[in-house]
């Protein structure tokens, strides 16, 4: 990719993950036997050489569970607490409230908004 003008190349950013390693954890639980269970694909059929992607929207739905799951194990473990905290986290609390509430730049940004 280059500049607008065309002088240079811009750095790029590219964010994923490896589709060899989630290969290797597919294939431990039991997937990525067939191309209708895996969340990686062969992009170019090259059985010698394989270029590998993801199958990004296969991966929307384990997340969403995984979300979930996260979800009760956190609302149990509040209703475990019984929705208690000590006094130390609550005075941290206030302290942090009272300095942000005093921030000049807070209170610049919150007239601004």
């Amino acid at each position: 990719m280059r500049s607008p003008d065309g002088s240079k190349k811009l750095n790029r950013i590219h964010l994923g993950f490896l589709a060899q390693e989630a290969i290797e954890v597919e294939k431990k639980h039991g997937y990525a036997d067939t191309k209708d269970n895996m969340l990686i694909v062969n992009q170019d059929e090259d059985a010698e050489d394989p270029s590998y992607g993801y199958k990004y929207e296969r991966l929307v739905p384990v997340l969403v569970n995984a979300i979930k799951e996260l979800s009760a194990k956190v609302e149990e473990l509040e209703s475990n607490s019984g929705g208690t905290t000590s006094s130390s986290s609550s005075s941290a609390v206030a302290e942090l409230k009272s300095l942000i509430k005093g921030s000049k730049s807070f209170a610049s940004l919150k007239t601004q908004l």
